[in-house]
């Protein structure tokens, strides 16, 4: 990473850059995001948007406001803080043009770390860059204090399990670059990228065009190793703070169905349950799919297993930052063995395709070595690399 990319809003001012460009410009336009945003809301985070009239809520790095919108047709109140002035008229206009100006109550161009913490919110949304952050724990800690007790905050982070899927379409891109003599954030590589990922890209619902995910993800300085984030990390920073998780999306997390509303469990343990269950779902933490009912077991990984994955992404990404040769990115041992004696279907497609995409790395042929990323399928597949999970302030935290 340059020194012109000191942070993530400064990645997207050089590169005149909107992260997710969204087109609410007819009304089937605003319907359809709409939805999206509900669902995400209602159906996966646990958070009633009817509920949302005239409580107050603050967002950060809200970009140009379109999220937001759908805040505020619900009722909602709203601070919104985005230090890319770049967007601020983009947002203006935005609310004004479905007459939406008396919801917002302030817009700031501070950074998250300088927003003054007197006010509290009855809801605090961080999506898409606080895990950039050097203090990200820090700041997800200050989330959990701008909140009023029984408030909901709402971070998004990209997972560095989930994204195991995505770090490898990362490889196979740098790796077909460096074969074809062309660097890797360049107009060549887009058009690589367009080659290789592009057509099945264009066959999933997704919010934006293939361009602004390659500038976004497979080529942004900010998707490294450093700045991914799990579950494990961020449970313990919640809870320290007072907060305890809601839910995700991914929504995987499902509590035991059976608890009576007065059995009250005690503090940790709805986090504890939350680890369990993950390393039982692993394999559909990796996949981005559920398990198939018969080989639900595959998906349970050991701690060497785990750490295996955590060594696989830093050394994919320290080889396409840079920092080490293609020899630090191996496929072996304890994890090697577990994908290979996978039985579920979306497992061994991955472990499969994995398989046949590391065999191909030190093919020295940049025609071949396409040939090989095609065959292995990687295109089709898409793992769960950006998740939110929302949480809920304690409703004796106030003042701490």
């Amino acid at each position: 990473m340059s020194e012109q990319d000191a942070s993530l809003v400064d990645y997207y001012r050089r590169n005149n850059f909107n992260p997710v460009p969204i087109d609410l410009a007819t009304p089937e336009a605003l319907s359809s995001h709409t939805a999206k945003r509900r669902n995400l809301y209602d159906g996966h985070l646990g958070i009633p948007m009817g509920l949302l009239g005239r409580q107050k809520v603050l967002e950060f790095g809200c970009n140009s406001g379109e999220n937001a919108v759908v805040l505020a047709l619900c009722g909602a109140d709203l601070t919104l803080v985005e230090p890319n002035e770049q967007v601020h008229q983009r947002l203006r206009d935005v609310f004004s043009a479905f007459g939406l100006e008396a919801r917002l109550a302030a817009l700031s161009s501070l950074g998250i770390d300088d927003f003054p913490e007197d006010e509290k919110f009855n809801m605090v949304l961080a999506e898409g860059f606080l895990f950039t952050l050097p203090n990200k724990a820090a700041m997800a800690a200050k989330i959990c204090r701008l909140l009023a007790p029984g408030g909901i905050g709402v971070i998004s982070f990209n997972c560095r399990f989930g994204g195991l899927i995505e770090m490898h379409k990362r490889l196979a891109l740098y790796r077909a670059c460096e074969l074809a003599g062309v660097e890797f954030r360049s107009e060549a590589s887009l058009s690589i990228a367009q080659e290789m990922i592009g057509p099945a890209f264009g066959r999933i619902s997704a919010s934006r065009p293939c361009p602004a995910w390659w500038k976004d993800l497979l080529v942004n300085p900010f998707y490294a190793d450093r700045y991914l984030w799990s579950y494990g990390e961020l449970l313990p920073v919640l809870e320290a703070a007072g907060a305890e998780l809601l839910s995700t999306s991914p929504r995987w997390f499902v509590e035991e169905p059976m608890r009576w509303y007065k059995n009250v469990p005690a503090a940790g343990t709805r986090h504890a349950a939350v680890m369990d269950q993950w390393r039982k779902g692993f394999g559909s933490m990796l996949t981005g799919k559920p398990a198939h009912p018969n080989h639900v077991a595959d998906g349970e990984a050991g701690t060497d297993v785990v750490a295996g994955v955590e060594a696989l992404v830093l050394g994919i990404s320290d080889y396409t930052e840079g920092v080490r040769g293609l020899d630090c990115v191996t496929l072996s041992g304890p994890l090697a063995a577990w994908l290979a004696a996978a039985r579920d279907p979306n497992l061994s497609a991955l472990a499969g395709c994995l398989q046949m995409l590391h065999a191909a790395l030190n093919e020295q042929d940049a025609a071949r070595f396409r040939a090989s990323v095609a065959a292995s399928g990687l295109a089709e597949l898409w793992g769960s690399a950006y998740h939110y999970l929302s949480f809920a302030r304690g409703m004796g935290t106030a003042g701490a």
